[in-house]
């Protein structure tokens, strides 16, 4: 990182939301300063709260719907929103997040590899079949669950704000597992953008993170927020040791990978609450 006047301790709060929402999403966040290294710790801070606007702003289609229509989940277009909504996740993130889940199917999926193969793979920009195999499944799996998930909201009689609440609290999961995987790991390369943050995360920071999650109680019960949150630490689990094992620690496109597959995790946790499954 180049070098430059230290940043005031007062400033560095509004830089790590900069840095976070541009860095994550489309939104314009101004110009953030990111040749300071405490501006990248506590930017996971602000990760959840990305996912938020992520969750609000894909799911607008469905709230107007909601909001406008007194027969919901009669319309015959609520799938044409549902597709726009899942869209919308990989659209407003620049397809970041579902890039790192493509490579790491592409670099994990190789048999009899080393760490230094698999992490050449991850760089290398041609996809192959594990990652095309991949990204497909992941995709109509949050379209099937979110569409069944719809169903059977309509059949428990809850009207449309309900599994708004749900599509909004999707991303913030996602995001929070970004954080607490960061805060986990270590960095396996001499060099690379995540380095900035994995194994460096302080733990004021992902201490804001979760508490910006518990706002999720106004969206959706307790029992199924706690059962969300327990899919996402396993999926955290999960990612921590398979990255471990096969290339020495955690990358950026690791990061991806936890948020995408959290996200697909927590649509089935709404599908189960839903049917009454907990």
């Amino acid at each position: 990182m180049s070098e430059r006047t230290p940043l005031k301790a007062v400033y560095i709060p509004i830089h790590a939301l900069r840095l976070a929402v541009s860095f994550l999403t489309r939104f314009p966040a101004g110009n953030p300063r990111t040749d300071d290294i405490n501006v990248w710790k506590l930017s996971l801070a602000f990760y959840p709260l990305c996912g938020y606007l992520i969750g609000i702003a894909a799911s607008l289609p469905l709230l107007i719907i909601s909001l406008t229509t007194q027969s919901f989940f009669n319309l015959p277009f609520i799938h044409v929103s549902v597709f726009i909504y899942v869209a919308a996740l990989e659209w407003i993130t620049r397809m970041l997040h579902l890039d790192g889940f493509c490579d790491c199917c592409d670099a994990f999926s190789v048999v009899s590899a080393d760490k230094e193969k698999r992490l050449s793979i991850m760089k290398d920009p041609h996809v192959g079949a594990s990652a095309v195999g991949g990204a497909v499944l992941l995709i109509a799996g949050k379209l099937m669950a979110l569409n069944m998930l719809a169903n059977m909201y309509n059949i428990i009689g809850l009207n449309g704000l309900s599994i708004v609440g749900c599509m909004i609290s999707i991303p913030v999961f996602g995001r929070l597992s970004i954080t607490f995987l960061a805060a986990m790991g270590k960095y396996p390369r001499e060099n690379g953008t995540a380095m900035n943050i994995v194994g460096k995360v302080p733990f004021y920071s992902v201490i804001i993170a979760f508490a910006s999650v518990v706002f999720l109680l106004n969206f959706i019960p307790a029992n199924i927020f706690l059962i969300n949150l327990l899919i996402t630490v396993l999926c955290v689990f999960y990612w921590k040791m398979s990255s471990s094992s096969k290339i020495g620690g955690g990358t950026g496109d690791v990061l991806g990978a936890c948020s995408e597959t959290t996200e697909l995790a927590v649509c089935f946790g709404f599908l189960l609450a839903a049917s009454g499954f907990f």
